[in-house]
């Protein structure tokens, strides 16, 4: 999307001279991004020798007449929040997933846009951790001397529970898109190892694939492989028939009440909301928001 009053592109999926991008979960065919060093890494730009812009978190960044700042989100590693000072003096903040204890402390503005693009922000506080029935379905799979095959999004569902798979000693292996994912997620900090199989798992071994867009099949599996997909909690269902046996919901991103408690904190007059947040105006109050809607216009005055 455009962001109002800046000209700057934020999170734009198709090809583009420049896109902001906030998390590295997003897939973009900009020939440029305005990042952090993290989420060019984790997206593997590095590779490609794309000559991005990554200023430091905080640090005020002039981008033509406006002065940008990337603020840090707890979402994924060198996921961020962008902050624009616009030549008549206004502030706009473009807010896209963010954390489950994510909370900004310069997030005061006149106009917010909030782009989460998740399917259901409200589902994300009605679903426990998950962590526990994953691993539960794991072992029991392997108990059974069957194969345990995890589709999940990388790099975000991988850095969720790369490290909780680790803690619980399992063997794990993974295709090779994930095992590079892995490795880069270790190069911020997380603790993940994974063993790259080209031809498929092994007996004993949980093994990890990326959950594919559309209805293709993720990886060749085993006759004995059982499939379950670790999706957000407040994400949309994969594809019907990737073959996927259990899905498990994963807290991860947060819910509609962060979202919330960010418009009442900001003191924006004027909310721009993306899919998913359709149950926030009712939520925010009645002091007078412009609230518009990001796509098929449907401009709303609350007060």
């Amino acid at each position: 999307m455009l962001l109002p009053g800046t000209g700057l592109e934020c999170d734009a999926p198709g090809r583009t001279p420049l896109t902001y991008l906030s998390h590295a979960a997003v897939r973009t065919a900009a020939t440029r991004v305005l990042a952090t060093s993290g989420t060019v890494e984790l997206a593997g730009r590095v590779e490609r020798c794309a000559a991005d812009i990554t200023p430091p978190l905080g640090r005020p960044f002039a981008l033509g007449d406006v002065d940008v700042t990337l603020l840090p989100s707890g979402y994924i590693p060198g996921a961020s929040h962008l902050l624009a000072a616009r030549p008549d003096g206004g502030r706009t903040l473009f807010v896209s997933r963010m954390g489950r204890d994510d909370e900004l402390e310069d997030d005061t503005c006149d106009t917010l846009v909030l782009a989460p693009g998740l399917h259901d922000p409200a589902a994300a506080v009605r679903v426990a951790a998950g962590d526990g029935k994953l691993l539960s379905w794991i072992r029991g799979v392997l108990a059974r001397r069957q194969t345990p095959v995890l589709l999940l999004e990388i790099p975000a569902m991988l850095a969720r529970l790369g490290p909780v798979l680790c803690r619980a000693g399992l063997d794990v292996a993974a295709t090779r898109a994930v095992g590079a994912c892995s490795r880069r997620l270790a190069s911020r900090g997380l603790d993940i190892s994974c063993t790259i199989r080209r031809s498929g798992p092994m007996d004993g071994e949980l093994f990890l694939a990326a959950l594919p867009c559309g209805s293709r099949a993720a990886v060749r599996l085993p006759r004995r492989a059982r499939v379950a997909a670790a999706i957000d909690a407040a994400g949309s269902d994969p594809a019907a028939d990737l073959g996927v046996e259990v899905v498990h919901r994963i807290a991860h991103a947060a819910g509609l009440d962060a979202y919330e408690r960010l418009v009442e904190r900001s003191g924006a007059r004027v909310v721009h909301l993306g899919e998913g947040l359709e149950a926030l105006p009712s939520r925010a109050g009645s002091r007078g928001l412009d609230v518009r809607w990001i796509g098929p216009e449907r401009q709303m005055l609350l007060g």
